[in-house]
């Protein structure tokens, strides 16, 4: 086994999330589930339902890729070392591996047109709170702080997440969006399990 087996698994790997989040509808049911929260339960509060352009739509896919992305790196160390189990230095298999789906996430967002992202900050607070347009982001730097997060053991990426995800949604109203990320958790998590299962399996 070298690394351009690795490579190769890293590839089909990003094949299978993909196909995986198309076929399971994951964006259209998140922007379902937008659309309820405004029309049911936060009628109340005058929060009127956004109508998304190409542009709030790349940050909502890169979102979403992102995190399930950074899924993999992160459970992808149980499933290789099933898989190669005479290999030499399983830390190097990993990262071979999660640096190769990393970096074609990044060239998926590159050749589909996603980039450039930015982040959303606060530009003004009076006389209210006004979200602008902050720096350009990257697929790498997103998963790279998840992982930062995620070395607490406090689920502190999966808030962050629902936080990144409220504020594409509509970062004006996000910390009453940053639930919905959470609504789709486990769904993600089992569907990246399914995915390395398959990949790290002999036919």
């Amino acid at each position: 086994m070298g690394d351009r087996d690795l490579e190769i698994k890293a590839l089909e790997g990003f094949d299978l999330l993909y196909f995986g989040l198309v076929d399971a509808g994951t964006i259209e049911n998140i922007l379902s589930a937008y659309s309820r929260s405004c029309k049911e339960s936060l009628s109340h509060l005058d929060i009127t339902e956004r109508n998304f352009d190409d542009g709030d739509m790349s940050i909502i896919i890169f979102e979403i890729f992102c995190f399930t992305t950074f899924l993999i790196t992160q459970i992808s160390k149980f499933y290789i070392e099933k898989y190669y189990q005479k290999i030499d230095s399983i830390e190097n298999a990993v990262e071979v591996f999660n640096n190769n789906i990393i970096d074609t996430l990044n060239e998926f967002f590159i050749v589909n047109d996603i980039y450039p992202v930015t982040e959303k900050v606060v530009i003004a607070i009076t006389p209210q709170i006004k979200f602008g347009d902050g720096a350009n982001l990257s697929a790498k730097d997103r998963i790279s702080e998840y992982c930062s997060l995620s070395s607490s053991g406090e689920g502190r990426e999966a808030e962050r997440f629902g936080k990144n995800l409220g504020k594409a949604l509509d970062a004006k109203h996000y910390p009453i969006f940053e639930i919905i990320g959470g609504c789709f958790m486990l769904d993600l998590i089992e569907m990246v399990k399914t995915i390395l299962s398959g990949l790290f399996t002999d036919a």
